[in-house]
């Protein structure tokens, strides 16, 4: 099953909000009268608008049915909460990734799909009690005037967005439905709480607070005469509400009426997580210090504190499945990477030896349905499921938790390696989706290129300088070339055969070394380009022909039999990204520039024999040419994949021997500016794209981006 991109439409253009009404009598009666807005004081309610278009960043995407996301491996989110299991299916959870929503499977990986509707990455995610409904929340928005950061309420079933909620305008740090799914609370940065009804995406409450709400739940909902009220906890700073949520009939409107909690000690503390036993006498929160505080909500009374770790009590979950007494069992995990089991009631809490450690900070903790597994996220972007009853861990799944460099695929359709900022490169099975192979180098330093080279090694270059080979099939190093360059290395390639076997690098500085494929020595060094090397590449047919492009606006040929430079084209303006090479017509060189333009090279005319350029005019970063030559795929800071029809373009003009140089020039100078048939463009990330390949099968196409996300895609044409 692919992974499915669901939300509303990019094309609408944000416009009026349909409904600012913070005081709403919710009667029954549509004829009630509403009082007019007002604008209020600090501690007073504020107005907010609900349900506007949110528009995302970028052009269109245009046609995609080509091209299908069939799965997105990473994006990892270190918000705290960002995942969370459904309540019902015990199979299936819902995470943020990025600026999507994802819902997955821990059985099948390919049952995936996304939801779009944000335009920056999620902070904050919560699931109704029976299932049925998703709160998503977002960072201010930088796309758009008012730095808006929208709530959106989702459909489970048919994945859609039944509201895009407006108010907030910095970082979402808290979304919570009621206990009977007719609100929807939401807390931010900016110090504002909005409740909404989910009925009709209408705020019925809201209120300016003098510091952020970092924590707010529901606990309970008591029947009244009329119409029921709503318990709720939620915390400002170090002190420790216990609110009522009711219905004023006098005044005509919702309130929320919160009492502080008595608490002797009067310590700064910041509650990163907090969870309210079944009963609603009890809630626990866990603070930055490493804490576990026990408040007694009902009736307002301070407990205990329970100093636990180090790095902060960052997620709690609490378990009361099994009523083998009165204990309350809660699962706690820290900034340190342990996950801990408590039991106890009131001021007595005890640890019973259950523990866990993974190898970085915890960031959520989440029961499934039937309450037999824990699942665990952490801030190393991996995904464990923990048994219930001794915490042993199963990894589900791992990501990358930086931007990512680069892309390569092997002589497999199935493998394929991605290298990021995080200092990891990783190879993954797409069969399953599963990381094989981590490879780490040493420590605060990152790769940014790779290249397979013979014998299933994977070639890489990094920002200590220095070009390393490691083996695919375990990530033990094989040999390293220290301080490869003065700068750090940005591109690589390499060529193995029965008559030559090398590997070139290129760095910042513009220098380009090639060293031998067995000794590692230096054969040859080249310095002509006067900025950094932004793509190596072996000729298709002579592999005694290495080609390069630089941010200096120049491409260029070097013979290495020869030893020396054979070609160098040059533009006045618009500094070479990326780079590829023709498999038909005359396997021309095609580079492209920071203004989004392609230009064809032919390595008899001095000028570019064709250029496109293109829509967007942003810089295209990466590109990528299908193994039949027919298809060009691009990406760069339109966020967008694009797929081109390049085999029916014909680059090169056929014009007789017989005309000078000059007169060639001529006529290919007048056929040159042309435009690529556009057969596909999607929208998967939400950060510039900094690689593309193709599968060698030229079934998928793999995305890599600044937001850390993998994107395989499918392709159908």
């Amino acid at each position: 099953m692919s992974a499915r991109l669901f939300g509303a439409s990019n094309n609408t253009v944000p416009g009026e909000p349909k409904s600012a009404r913070v005081f709403e009598a919710l009667s029954g009666r549509s004829n009630v009268e509403q009082p007019p807005p007002q604008e209020p004081p600090v501690e007073a309610p504020v107005e907010a608008p609900v349900e506007a278009p949110l528009e995302g960043p970028g052009p269109e995407a245009g046609p995609a049915d080509a091209l299908e996301l069939e799965h997105i491996v990473g994006g990892a989110n270190n918000s705290l909460g960002a995942l969370v299991a459904h309540p019902i299916d015990n199979d299936a959870y819902v995470q943020a990734m990025n600026s999507l929503v994802l819902i997955g499977s821990l059985s099948d990986p390919h049952a995936q799909v996304c939801l779009r509707g944000h335009d920056m990455p999620v902070t904050a995610l919560a699931i109704s009690p029976t299932g049925a409904l998703i709160a998503s929340g977002q960072e201010g928005s930088i796309h758009h005037k008012g730095f808006h950061a929208p709530v959106v309420i989702w459909d489970y079933e048919t994945r859609s967005p039944l509201f895009t909620l407006l108010g907030h305008t910095r970082r979402v740090a808290n979304v919570r439905f009621s206990p009977d799914e007719r609100f929807l609370c939401a807390t931010g940065e900016d110090s504002l709480l909005y409740v909404w009804d989910v009925g009709t995406g209408e705020v019925v409450f809201a209120k300016r607070f003098n510091s952020p709400v970092s924590i707010f739940r529901w606990t309970a909902v008591v029947d009244g005469p009329r119409r029921p009220h709503y318990m709720a906890s939620y915390c400002v700073k170090q002190e420790v509400f216990a609110a009522t949520f009711a219905f004023d009939p006098v005044r005509r409107q919702w309130n929320l009426d919160g009492q502080l909690v008595a608490c002797p000690n009067k310590a700064e503390r910041t509650y990163h997580d907090a969870a309210v036993t079944m009963d609603a006498r009890y809630m626990l929160a866990g603070s930055a210090l490493g804490e576990m505080a026990v408040f007694r909500i009902d009736t307002r009374v301070f407990c205990a504190t329970l100093p636990l770790c180090t790095g902060g009590l960052t997620a709690i979950a609490i378990d009361e499945s099994d009523h083998l007494d009165e204990n309350a069992v809660a699962f706690c995990g820290a900034g340190d990477g342990t996950v801990r089991r408590l039991r106890g009631r009131d001021m007595q809490w005890a640890d019973d030896g259950a523990l866990v450690t993974l190898p970085a900070a915890i960031t959520s903790l989440s029961f499934t349905a039937q309450r037999n597994r824990l699942l665990a996220t952490t801030a190393a972007g991996e995904l464990y499921a923990l048994d219930a009853l001794d915490l042993a861990p199963t990894l589900i799944n791992a990501a990358h938790t930086g931007e990512l460099t680069a892309v390569a695929f092997g002589e497999a359709s199935d493998r394929v390696a991605t290298a990021s900022m995080d200092g990891t490169v990783r190879v993954w099975d797409l069969s399953d989706y599963r990381c094989v192979t981590t490879i780490r180098g040493p420590k605060g330093v990152a790769p940014r290129c790779l290249a397979w080279g013979s014998n299933g090694l994977l070639i890489t270059g990094w920002n200590d300088r220095a070009v390393r080979a490691h083996r695919a099939s375990d990530a033990e190093q094989v040999w390293e070339i220290p301080n490869a360059h003065r700068s750090e290395v940005t591109a690589v390639c390499a060529h193995s055969g029965p008559t030559m076997d090398y590997v070139a690098s290129g760095a910042a500085d513009g220098g380009i070394r090639i060293w031998s494929g067995t000794g590692r020595e230096m054969l040859v060094q080249f310095s002509e380009h006067t900025k950094g090397i932004t793509r190596l590449m072996v000729d298709n047919t002579h592999p005694h022909l290495v080609h390069s492009c630089a941010a200096d606006c120049a491409t260029m040929t070097y013979d290495l039999r020869k030893k020396r430079r054979t070609l160098c084209r040059m533009v006045r303006s618009g500094a070479f990204t990326a780079m590829c090479q023709r498999l038909d017509s005359e396997q021309e060189v095609l580079t492209f520039d920071v203004n989004g333009r392609v230009l064809f090279w032919d390595c008899d005319f001095p000028d570019p024999v064709l250029e496109s350029r293109d829509e967007s005019g942003l810089r295209i970063r990466t590109a990528s040419i299908s193994p039949s030559g027919r298809l060009l795929a691009v990406g760069g800071d339109d966020q967008l994949v694009k797929v081109y029809e390049i085999g029916a373009v014909e680059s090169s003009v056929a014009l007789p021997p017989s005309l000078t140089t000059q007169t060639r020039t001529h006529v290919v100078q007048k056929t040159r500016t042309s435009g690529l048939p556009l057969a596909s463009a999607a929208h998967g990330h939400c950060a510039s794209v900094a690689g593309l390949e193709w599968s060698p099968d030229e079934k998928q196409l793999i995305s890599v981006a600044e937001d850390g996300c993998v994107c395989v895609w499918n392709w159908f044409g």
